[in-house]
C-alpha cells in the first residue's frame, strides 16, 4: 500500500454538510507524510465550483485530489474495488449508505462521528472513527489505516455489516424491541 494509497469519497458535493473543504486540507497535510497518495471524489453538487478551486489553491488539484464527477448506480461495485479505503468527514449522516457500501465492498473506512457511521463502523476492525473538524486526529487514523492496512482483510471487514445486519440479527432485535413473544 505504500506505493500508492488511493482513498475514494463519494458524496454530494454540498460543503456545509459533507465537509468536503475539511477533507482536501487533510489530504494537503497527510501528503507532507506520504506523498503518493491520492483522493477521488466522485460525485456533483452546489459547491463543486468552490471546492475545485480549493483543492486548486492548495496544489492538489488533478496531482493529488481528482474530482470524477456523478457515478451511475450501476457503476459502483467497479469504482469500490479500486480503491485501498473509503473516508467520509461529514458534518451529520443519519445512516450512510455510501460507507455502508465501502464496507460490504471490503474497504476499511474513515468516517467523522456524525450521526450515523458510528453504528456500525468498528473503530480498529473495519476502519476508523474521527471526531468532526479533528485534524490530528483524522490523520493518525489515516496513519493508523496505513500502517494496519494488512489486518484489514476484505472478507473480515465486510463481515462485520453482514452479521450485524444480518436478517437473524434484525429478526431478533425486532422480537426484543416490541417484546413480541409476551405480546400473545
Amino acid at each position: 500500500i505504500h506505493n500508492s494509497i488511493k482513498l475514494l469519497t463519494i458524496s454530494n458535493l454540498k460543503d456545509n454538510h459533507k465537509n468536503i473543504s475539511f477533507l482536501l486540507k487533510v489530504i494537503s497535510e497527510i501528503i507532507k507524510i506520504y506523498p503518493n497518495i491520492t483522493l477521488d471524489i466522485y460525485g456533483e453538487g452546489s459547491d463543486k465550483k468552490m471546492l475545485l478551486q480549493i483543492a486548486k489553491d492548495l496544489n492538489l488539484l488533478n496531482t493529488h485530489v481528482f474530482f470524477k464527477g456523478k457515478i451511475d448506480n450501476n457503476d459502483i461495485s467497479d469504482v469500490y474495488i479500486q480503491y485501498h479505503a473509503f473516508i467520509l468527514l461529514s458534518k451529520f449522516e443519519t445512516f450512510s449508505i455510501v460507507t455502508a457500501e465501502a464496507i460490504l465492498h471490503g474497504l476499511p473506512v474513515i468516517v467523522s462521528k456524525c450521526g450515523g457511521p458510528e453504528e456500525y463502523v468498528i473503530h480498529g476492525v473495519n476502519g476508523y472513527l474521527v471526531e468532526i473538524n479533528n485534524l490530528e486526529q483524522t490523520i493518525h487514523a489515516i496513519q493508523e489505516l496505513i500502517s494496519n492496512y494488512s489486518n484489514f482483510k476484505p472478507e473480515l471487514v465486510k463481515n462485520t455489516l453482514i452479521e450485524k445486519y444480518s436478517v437473524e440479527k434484525v429478526y431478533k432485535q425486532f422480537i426484543e424491541l416490541y417484546d413480541i413473544e409476551k405480546s400473545f
